[in-house]
Order: C-alpha cells, then structure tokens, then sequence
C-alpha cells in the first residue's frame, strides 16, 4: 500500500543519501522565515503537489474532465477523392476563401488533394472539431450556413 505514495525523506545534509524513490526531501529542521519564531523545515519537493491536487479532484477541487475530441463527420470527401462532389466542394471552399473564411490556398485540379484537405481542416478547427480532413454532409451544411 505505501509504494502507492511518494515517499518524504528526511536527511538532514547538503545531499540527500538515500536510494529509493521519494517525492519530497526534508533536509533541514532549522530553517528561517520572516514572520515566523522558532525553527522550520526546509524541503525540497520532486513532485508538484499542486497539481497532483487539483488534477486529481482532491481538497475541495472538481477533477477536470476530458472531453473527447469531437468529429463533425467520420465519412464523405477526403484525401484523393476525385468524384465530381469533390468538384462542388472546392467551389464552396472558393467562395469561403473569397470570404476570407480560410486562408489555405489549394489547386483546382479537380481531386480532393493537399490544398484542399488544409482547407477543410481549417474550417474543421476554426469551428471546433478535430481536424480529420473529412468533409462529410454536416461539414457541407455547416459551410453552407456560414457562406449565407
């Protein structure tokens, strides 16, 4: 049960002798501080407590929680994509770019290449959701509302 926890050394010296993990070295017992009578310790910690506390929920804080990344859309146009929708999409990606909605450049070479995978991701990202360079039917919606 104690390996779960740092473990607080108390060496007094100029180094701290012992050889197992620790999290904390308390290497004096006569130390000063202004403000206070009497003796102090003095530590030196290897762990930032501080942390440990807040991520981990303790002492009144709320543990942070995580959200997952979230997808717009997990299937539609993608990298090497050469259907004629892909055709339509970069033209909605024109319109965005002459609206300044994006600031990727990409070839009209009639494929979903480099240009137009950053492109989408751009948008992806300005919008909030992971870049997975897919534009699927809600990406396309989305676009559409913000081209209005």
């Amino acid at each position: 049960m104690a390996n779960r926890y740092a473990l607080w050394v108390a060496e007094y010296g100029s180094k701290c002798n012992y050889s197992g993990s620790f999290g904390v070295w308390q290497y004096s017992s006569k130390g000063r501080v202004n403000g206070i009578s009497g003796d102090v310790d003095l530590n030196t910690s290897y762990i930032d407590y501080a942390s440990v506390i807040k991520n981990g929920g303790f002492n009144g804080f709320t543990k942070p929680t995580t959200t997952p990344e979230k997808v717009l859309d997990s299937s539609g146009f993608k990298y090497n994509d050469k259907s004629n929708g892909v055709l339509a999409l970069k033209q909605l990606l024109l319109i965005a770019k002459g609206k300044k909605l994006i600031t990727a450049s990409f070839l009209n070479d009639g494929g979903f290449g480099d240009g137009t995978q950053k492109a989408v991701n751009e948008l992806l990202k300005a919008w909030g959701y992971k870049q997975n360079g897919i534009a699927g039917e809600n990406f396309i919606k989305m676009l559409g509302e913000k081209l209005k």
